[in-house]
């Protein structure tokens, strides 16, 4: 009859109803980045590729920022891959951090940690998948990249996926 909870979500147009949205945004970082030794640094998002409304990103201004809709209490799946310049030394990890409307830190760890049996010789793609919840007290939140090879090391490339499962 159109009356469950189902039919409330959809809309009909021309004879048709329409596919759910699904919110949905692919950021890249596309030129390589230096990452410090023995430091937490933020990865910088140069392109956009889609973004359904998802979150909010400059390419230009604080570009490791990923801005989060204060709308309600929502979880999100971050999936993504870093790939890393050639080194032997010690190990990689990828972190989240989590801000307020104040820029102070509210939460934050390492989610993905690859250790010097993958850093060899060639090139290390480091792939990772998270789920999260982002309260109404997030701001926005940055993926960093962490490394301790004894010197600087680079982030060749990156790529981050954001669905909302809720």
């Amino acid at each position: 009859e159109g009356t469950s909870p189902y039919f409330d979500f959809l809309r009909a147009r021309d004879g048709k109803f329409d596919k759910p949205i699904l919110e949905s945004a692919l950021l890249f970082v596309d030129s390589s980045q230096t990452i410090p030794d023995n430091s937490v640094t933020a990865m910088n998002w140069g392109n956009v590729q889609f973004n359904s409304g998802i979150v909010s990103v400059s390419t230009l201004t604080n570009s490791s920022r990923i801005n989060v809709p204060n709308k309600k209490t929502q979880g999100f799946m971050l999936i993504g891959n870093a790939n890393w310049q050639a080194n032997s030394s010690n190990f990689r990890a990828i972190t989240l951090q989590i801000y307020d409307r104040n820029d102070v830190q509210i939460q934050g760890g390492v989610f993905d940690r690859t250790g010097s049996s993958a850093a060899g010789s060639s090139e290390v793609d480091q792939a990772w998948s998270y789920t999260q919840w982002f309260s109404t007290n997030t701001a926005y939140f940055t993926i960093g990249a962490y490394q301790n090879s004894g010197g600087n090391l680079g982030l060749q490339s990156a790529r981050l996926g954001i669905l909302r499962i809720w």
